[in-house]
């Protein structure tokens, strides 16, 4: 039952500023006066029946309300109006494509999930007694997995249904925009502003309380400030407390960030006041993903061939939902491999020169000139949002970027008047939100382009205010990872430079040294003929994938240290650390590790911990290089495995030796080992154009994890027969 000084607590949040709210009780009915927009309003409460009567005056008339209870006064158009919120998001939601969707998979508590399932987990329901009063659901997965499409479906669903079936209220979609975490109140405030809800950021927990809406926090892993994440929880906490009940409230974020068991202990004493469902979203299976491209027009005969299976295998990038729904429109499997190099690669390049060709239609410039004019445009504009701290930009600002980088190609004023006209319908560039500006259509799209932005920023002796104060997470760092691979020797060595003289004159510069450290650590994906040595330093996060170059690191401490499908032998750690460590079942170890606080293993698209030191170690000591029979070691299964785990995050390896990976290819062992592989029917050898369109030959391992991993007894032997050519 509520009390006199908890209906206050509730109903002040809603009072005029400087204005007083009064009081007055007896064992049979609370009645709260206050001044809201300037008229005086009365709430009464019977304790009996928990009926309110809300009373106020409106143009010298006096309106009188009865109510069933509190929860539908405060849902009412005399308080936060939440019906305008629910057609507002309708309206919005539902402009988006029909089809984009994508049924979910993984699981939900252990249990299959889907979009049925995850709704039903995220309803409101009344607590009892003995129930934990905050319900929280973490949903987890990679990027591009899916999480923000199930939250907008979910939010569109319950707008849809809100005032017309069932009682279950909207859901606030509260997405990180860019920005470093000040407040979750300064994020709150932003998405009811964009949704131009009647309410404001400090009424949500009262509203949450009394279930008239619920919150779902949209990239929560993402929130971070100065310090990383220091502050992040604690600022969940301090909302927690404020709503003291209430929820489901959802937080997605990636899969190798949330821990059940470190989240429970970040709550600290609110632990035990939390109920917690944790629902983990998988890359789709290939099953799935054919029957939804069918569902699109791709045909039977192109699903059912030998290139689909292998693009659609099992755990592949390619079969998350947001690849899929851009490969979709393209018709057809021969369509996408005749573009596609690496995935991430795709989702980028083959979008650029698209936009390129219909500018050329427009103006006078060929095809080339404008795709690397609009690279240039983007990164522009990519580390205008990462310095900016937000999501989008205005037209004002792209049409002045396009000025900028089109200028000094098109001399005829009247041609860059029709490029400004176009900025706002570029392919690359979505609607935002908010009117008037423009956003990336997804964060994998921003990351080339600010990843780029900044390497460039680097190797020309600047230092962009991102690198000062931004927080470099994995994603970000694994495709500046792919972008070195394709630098060229003296381009590795002059950036590794500039960022050990960065590193050491971190003066004033919040994160200078740690981002520093983040990139020069990444750097070690590229096998560079120079070893790279460096101690005593402190990173964020770093990423090593491939097979590394050789490296001595000394002393290094490292936040959060993710190695997939990376063979670390020729990495020398002395003394290293790593608070956490993202590995699995591909990762090797060389003969020295970092000493792990806690070990993420992906395995079959499922992440599980391991804290205890003797666990950690007994993993890590299995995955070494095999010198075993099934795995002979020499130059020449060296130079396979190479290759092999190039295929591990690319489709097609271009044969030429100026090429990152093609050079592996001009090796003189290299040729008998082809020969083998085709002959096993594990290799194919293709004439098809590249992403600028022109014609090469390019090579590709069917299967290159089970190839990795010896799957089966014909995989074992053919590693016998290629040690054999060493």
């Amino acid at each position: 039952m509520i009390s006199s000084e908890l209906l206050e607590r509730d109903l002040r949040p809603f009072a005029d500023p400087a204005t007083e709210v009064q009081v007055q009780a007896n064992d049979q009915l609370i009645r709260v006066g206050l001044i809201r927009d300037g008229e005086g309003q009365t709430i009464t409460l019977s304790l009996d029946s928990g009926r309110v009567r809300f009373q106020t005056t409106q143009a010298e008339l006096t309106v009188v309300r009865e109510f069933h209870n509190i929860r539908s006064m405060l849902a009412s158009q005399y308080f936060s109006n939440i019906q305008v919120l629910a057609d507002n998001q309708r309206r919005l939601l539902g402009l988006r494509p029909v089809g984009v969707f994508i049924e979910p998979e993984g699981k939900i508590d252990g249990e299959p999930l889907t979009l049925g399932t995850f709704q039903q987990a995220a309803k409101l329901r009344e607590k009892k007694g003995q129930e934990k009063p905050i319900s929280i659901i973490l949903l987890d997965g990679s990027a591009g997995v899916g999480k923000t499409s199930l939250i907008s479906q979910l939010v569109l669903s319950r707008a849809e249904s809100y005032g017309r079936e069932g009682n279950q209220p909207p859901i606030l979609h509260i997405a990180n925009r860019g920005r470093r975490l000040v407040s979750l109140d300064e994020l709150i405030a932003l998405s009811i502003q964009l949704v131009r809800g009647r309410f404001t950021y400090d009424q949500v927990p009262t509203l949450v309380r009394h279930g008239v809406l619920q919150i779902a926090i949209d990239g929560f892993d993402e929130l971070v400030d100065a310090d990383g994440y220091a502050d992040t929880w604690s600022v969940l906490r301090d909302f927690l407390h404020d709503i003291e009940v209430g929820g489901p409230i959802i937080l997605a974020g990636r899969d190798t960030f949330f821990d059940l068991t470190k989240f429970s202990e970040r709550l600290h004493d609110l632990s035990a006041r939390v109920d917690l469902t944790h629902a983990s979203l998988a890359p789709i299976t290939p099953a799935t993903a054919k029957k939804w491209l069918s569902q699109v027009g791709w045909s039977a005969e192109e699903l059912n061939s030998s290139e689909a299976a292998e693009l659609l295998k099992p755990n592949s990038y390619v079969l998350r939902p947001y690849f899929l729904s851009t490969i979709a429109p393209l018709g057809g499997v021969n369509s996408v491999l005749g573009d596609m190099l690496s995935p991430r690669d795709f989702l980028v390049k083959s979008f650029l020169r698209r936009e390129a060709s219909l500018i050329t239609l427009r103006l006078n410039m060929d095809e080339d000139t404008a795709a690397d004019l609009l690279w240039e445009l983007f990164e522009l504009v990519a580390l205008e949002m990462a310095e900016g701290e937000t999501e989008s930009v205005d037209l004002p600002f792209l049409q002045l970027a396009i000025d900028f980088t089109f200028e000094r190609a098109l001399k005829d004023p009247s041609d860059l008047a029709k490029l400004r006209h176009k900025a706002g319908s570029f392919a690359l560039m979505d609607i935002d939100a908010r009117q008037g500006f423009r956003r990336f259509p997804h964060t994998e799209i921003s990351n080339h382009f600010l990843s780029s932005a900044l390497l460039k920023e680097v190797l020309s002796g600047n230092v962009p205010r991102f690198l000062r104060r931004g927080y470099f997470g994995t994603d970000l760092l694994l495709v500046a990872g792919e972008q070195m691979l394709n630098f060229s020797p003296d381009q590795i060595r002059n950036l590794r430079s500039r960022l050990f003289n960065l590193m050491n004159s971190d003066v004033g510069a919040e994160r200078l040294g740690h981002n520093s450290a983040s990139l020069l650590l990444t750097s070690a994906v590229v096998d560079a003929s120079e070893e790279l040595s460096f101690e005593r330093i402190s990173a964020g996060d770093a990423v090593l994938f491939g097979t590394t170059g050789s490296a001595r690191l000394v002393e290094v401490d490292v936040n959060r240290l993710d190695c997939r499908g990376a063979n670390l032998a020729a990495i020398n750690f002395e003394r290293c650390s790593t608070a956490v460590l993202v590995v699995d079942d591909r990762t090797l170890f060389g003969q020295t590790r970092p000493t792990v606080g806690s070990l993420v293993i992906e395995s079959a698209g499922k992440a599980s911990v391991l804290y205890d030191p003797e666990e950690i170690g007994t993993w890590m000591s299995a995955h070494k290089p095999r010198r075993d029979d099934s795995r002979p070691e020499n130059d020449a299964t060296k130079l396979l495995e190479r290759v092999t785990r190039v295929f591990l995050r690319q489709f097609y390896i271009k044969s030429d030796p100026l090429d990152p990976a093609g050079r592996y290819l001009s090796e003189d062992l290299w040729p008998a080992i082809e020969e083998k592989l085709t002959l096993a029917g594990r290799l194919r050898r293709t004439d098809r154009k590249e992403a600028s369109g022109k014609r090469g030959e390019f090579i590709h391992i069917v299967n290159p994890g089970a190839l990795l991993e010896c799957a089966s007894h014909e995989d074992r032997e053919l590693w016998d027969s290629i040690a054999k050519l060493a």
